[in-house]
């Protein structure tokens, strides 16, 4: 999840030592550099822009009720092909 933060500009890596452990002084060099420089402004105004799309309720129930009846579609059609394809094996069993 960490990647996909920072990979989307909407966070910065916190430097690790080679062992995987990060120090005070890792986290505070982290924060100035997201608070104060211009990278900062920039994961500032793309954050703002992620709240407004992940934290507009009335958009994500359309996202997921679009996406319930793509699977409903998709179900069906599946049911279909399936009944279309039962058919014609007992055609072609009883040929």
């Amino acid at each position: 999840m960490q990647r996909l933060v920072v990979d989307k500009g909407l966070g910065v890596e916190i430097e690790r030592s080679e062992d995987g452990w990060f120090s005070r002084d890792d986290i505070a060099k982290a924060l100035r550099l997201a608070m104060v420089s211009d990278e900062g402004e920039k994961l500032g105004l793309q954050a703002r822009e992620a709240a407004r799309v992940f934290g507009n309720q009335n958009m994500q129930d359309s996202y997921f009720n679009r996406f319930v009846e793509y699977l409903k579609k998709m179900e069906l059609q599946i049911k279909q092909d399936g009944l279309i394809a039962q058919t014609i094996i007992t055609f072609i069993f009883f040929l």
